[in-house]
């Protein structure tokens, strides 16, 4: 694992790592618990979330827009060497991996923000779901979008994620009241289904770009 921090570290410029290991962690952190004391019970975690996941897609069509196109020129150098394939895998799972746990930073301040609170921790039970929906949508967003080179076509994919949380929130809130363990656990098997297959599938890409080279 230390491998694929490395990895990830020396894959990432340094404007990228300052904004989304740093700034907007803190900015979560901070606003959420600002927030929370001003707006009913846990409302501007969906608020929080929903620009964590714009911010999140469109930045990474800077970080790995256009990655699985066929013909990446920003990857030519790299194409060459045989741990090419190995090396883009750990960049992609440690990406996951930090999403994972970067959407959980707004549902944990607002949970211990509530700690005490009857209504406010109830509020928080039911809509446990949401950091871990918003992560999935995230991951398949951007997962379509990394197929794309334009910040245009990034923006689209991102409006069509927005589309299908909104569709499916009533549903989910409903669901998650009835049984919230439930529906966290599908959510979260989602979540493990779209890590696998996602670097399964770059791994299949670069072995493509690979023999290409």
């Amino acid at each position: 694992m230390i491998k694929a921090l490395k990895s990830y570290w020396a894959f990432t410029n340094d404007w990228y790592k300052l904004v989304m290991l740093v700034i907007v962690p803190i900015l979560l952190i901070v606003l959420n618990c600002l927030f929370f004391h001003i707006w009913d019970a846990g409302d501007f975690l969906l608020v929080s979330l929903f620009v964590l996941y714009f911010i999140d897609a469109i930045l990474d069509s800077f970080f790995m827009g256009g990655f699985y196109r066929k013909n990446n020129g920003a990857l030519e150098f790299l194409q060459t060497s045989p741990r090419f394939a190995a090396f883009m895998k750990e960049i992609v799972l440690v990406d996951i991996v930090r999403r994972v746990l970067l959407y959980q930073i707004p549902f944990v301040t607002t949970l211990v923000c509530a700690m005490g609170d009857e209504y406010r921790l109830e509020w928080c039970s039911r809509h446990s779901f949401l950091p871990l929906f918003e992560t999935l949508i995230a991951m398949l967003a951007i997962f379509v979008s990394r197929h794309f080179l334009t910040l245009s076509q990034a923006y689209a994919t991102v409006m069509i994620g927005y589309m299908i949380i909104l569709f499916s929130l009533l549903f989910l809130i409903m669901a998650c009241a009835v049984n919230p363990w439930l529906v966290n656990g599908i959510l979260v098997v989602c979540i493990l289904l779209a890590g696998i297959g996602t670097v399964w599938y770059t791994d299949k890409k670069v072995r493509a770009s690979y023999y290409d080279a």
